[in-house]
């Protein structure tokens, strides 16, 4: 800002003046009073003079942090003719200035020149202070930006896509159940599992842990589904890994007990001959007619993953070791024991080392 600030000689004895331009800028103009003011400022050079000079003092007294607004619009004239008889056509373009307050949105328009060729200084004098208003507000709102901390992401999490079967709708299904898993049976399918709605599945004798659908595994059933994180990236196989898998689990018989089968496989190959590769697994043993929250802790072992293949068709005669470090893991949980079981609203979480050790 300048050290002194700028002002304009006041055309003699006119107070009439002052006050027209003290209310416009006060925004207490009425409509008479701004017929006047224009007026004025068209047909009298010495008073546009006095009205810029005013109203740069008062952009520099608000050190131009509320800069009034500036409208610069281009008119073009189209003038339709007779000379000696014959039809003329003439063209010319003018720039009128529009200024307004921010806050109430009225303008003041100031007249071009009377030739309506030359672009009037006080043209200049608005987009100067126009560029500096727009510089000074974006400085601003950088600095701003730049001083609140941006979070960093959240890190994608470890998720089981349709954790409690209810992506298909039985409502209008005759039989209550079928076939289709979607987001599990990656690889493989089995004619020994599906979705049911389970409550009209059994006839009103069991009802699903939560919603309508459950996942019926029977015997030699099995669902499976590729690990993945939330942003769709696969689960790697890596020395120690510690994964708890959660649920609940209902055995649709009463009298025996049955064992429900979960393990961690790497699928190597599907056709023309299945081999997969399995690092760890647990057992459940269940029975009973009600529906029971279960855990499992998967851990690949820690000193290394070089594993012979644990599942392969029964002509396969070349069984490979392999080294299943950096392949995609699944998750399986088969019944090979007999029995009918029932699964809902399962989790997956990857343990952090420490937790695992303090648990033990």
């Amino acid at each position: 800002m300048k050290n002194e600030l700028s002002h304009a000689e006041l055309p003699a004895a006119d107070p009439d003046l002052v006050s027209l331009v003290d209310a416009y800028l006060e925004d207490h103009l009425d409509a008479d009073r701004k017929r006047e003011l224009e007026q004025r400022l068209e047909n009298e050079s010495a008073v546009r003079d006095y009205f810029v000079d005013r109203l740069r003092l008062h952009a520099e007294l608000h050190e131009i942090l509320q800069p009034a607004l500036v409208e610069i619009v281009q008119k073009r004239h189209i003038l339709l003719d007779y000379k000696r008889g014959l039809p003329s056509v003439s063209a010319r373009q003018t720039h009128v200035i529009r200024i307004g307050d921010r806050l109430t949105r009225k303008f003041i328009e100031l007249p071009p020149d009377a030739g309506g060729y030359k672009i009037h200084p006080l043209f200049y004098v608005t987009v100067g202070l126009g560029l500096m208003a727009v510089l000074l507000s974006a400085f601003f709102i950088f600095r701003g930006q730049r001083t609140q901390p941006v979070p960093p992401p959240k890190p994608p999490t470890l998720v089981f896509r349709n954790p409690g079967f209810e992506a298909v709708d039985l409502a209008d299904d005759d039989d209550a159940f079928t076939f289709t898993l979607p987001d599990w049976q990656d690889y493989f399918l089995s004619q020994d599992t599906g979705t049911c709605d389970l409550s009209r599945f059994s006839d009103g004798k069991y009802q699903a842990h939560s919603g309508n659908n459950v996942a019926v595994i029977k015997w030699r059933g099995y669902v499976t589904q590729r690990l993945k994180y939330s942003d769709g990236s696969d689960l790697l196989a890596r020395k120690g890994l510690h994964l708890r898998v959660r649920g609940w689990v209902l055995a649709g018989d009463v009298e025996h007990e049955f064992p429900l089968r979960f393990a961690l496989r790497v699928v190597k190959n599907i056709k023309p001959e299945m081999l997969q590769y399995e690092p760890c697994y647990q057992i459940l043993k269940l029975k009973g007619s009600a529906w029971k929250k279960f855990q499992v802790d998967l851990v690949l072992p820690a000193e290394g993953l070089v594993l012979s293949p644990s599942d392969a068709d029964p002509g396969v005669r070349d069984r490979p070791p392999l080294d299943i470090t950096g392949h995609p893991l699944t998750l399986t949980a088969d019944n090979r024991g007999g029995g009918v079981f029932f699964l809902d609203d399962l989790s997956v979480e990857i343990v952090p080392q420490t937790r695992a050790k303090n648990a033990e």
